[in-house]
């Protein structure tokens, strides 16, 4: 501290900045990871009581068909599950309600069977869901096996904080230095400082999406994780260490085009799994 207090006192604040700097990357880090948390929590909640509710109304619906209940015990028990339902089987819940004083016997037992196989194929899906969160079912080391414990140890949300907190760092910084540098800059600069931002953001953007679609199994392929994600930063060495030049002017584009594929690539592969 005294050290400290000594350089501000001879006007060198550099140290005090970084200092600075570090304390509100480390707050931005503490308070996402604190959101995504209790995001992840809530998620997991939602998921157990989905579970239940569909577990309900599925043993409730094969009641009906037994003859063990009668319709409006059925409807209620639908009905107050209703939050947790798609819409495929919300609309076959209110074609049952709507349409129960008019349907014969057998069409209302048709369409229950109907509605018990997707909303069993539903709570299927779940389950393996909440097992997939909870529970590591092989100890045998392989790279997706590696992802199932990140994901159930919550380092995915470690690393989505640390990299959402390195993207709005890095904004704030970038505008800081735009502003700072835009009337010291000539038209080339400042179209080459516009462009490098705009990347490192993207990049930025693209490593997120890449370590969450690699935890989610999206990728066929991991290979297709480290060619996004490395193969920037290695492009990045070689435009460091070459001088000014025709080569390092290709790097620079080659540069920029790996990261906007890498990431419309990464959004295609986040839209087919939709």
């Amino acid at each position: 501290m005294k050290d400290l207090a000594n350089l501000l006192l001879e006007g060198d604040y550099t140290l005090f900045m970084i200092l600075a700097l570090m304390l509100i990357f480390v707050w931005l880090f503490k308070d996402i990871k604190k959101s995504l948390l209790e995001t992840k929590k809530h998620d997991l909640d939602f998921l157990d009581q989905s579970i239940n509710s569909y577990a309900q109304v599925l043993k409730t619906i094969y009641l009906f068909l037994n003859n063990s209940i009668d319709e409006n015990d059925l409807l209620n028990n639908m009905y107050s599950s209703y939050q947790y339902f798609d819409d495929s089987i919300i609309k076959k819940i209110d074609h049952f309600a709507s349409s129960r004083f008019i349907l014969t016997q057998e069409n209302k037992s048709s369409l229950l069977i109907n509605l018990s196989e997707e909303i069993n194929n539903k709570l299927k899906l779940l389950k393996n869901n909440q097992l997939h969160s909870t529970i590591k079912k092989n100890y045998a080391f392989s790279t997706f096996e590696f992802f199932d414990m990140v994901s159930r140890n919550h380092l995915d949300i470690y690393c989505n904080a640390f990299l959402y907190s390195m993207i709005i760092f890095t904004i704030v910084l970038s505008l800081l230095i735009f502003t700072l540098e835009f009337s010291m800059l000539n038209a080339l600069n400042l179209i080459i400082l516009t462009v490098s931002i705009v990347s490192c953001l993207l990049w930025l953007f693209s490593i997120s999406m890449s370590i969450e679609l690699l935890i989610d199994k999206r990728y066929k392929n991991p290979l297709f994780f480290i060619l996004f994600v490395l193969l920037p930063f290695i492009l990045a060495y070689f435009i460091k260490i070459f001088p000014y030049s025709l080569l390092k002017l290709l790097f620079v584009f080659i540069f920029i085009c790996s990261i906007i594929i890498s990431f419309f690539m990464n959004v295609k592969y986040a839209k087919n799994k939709k």
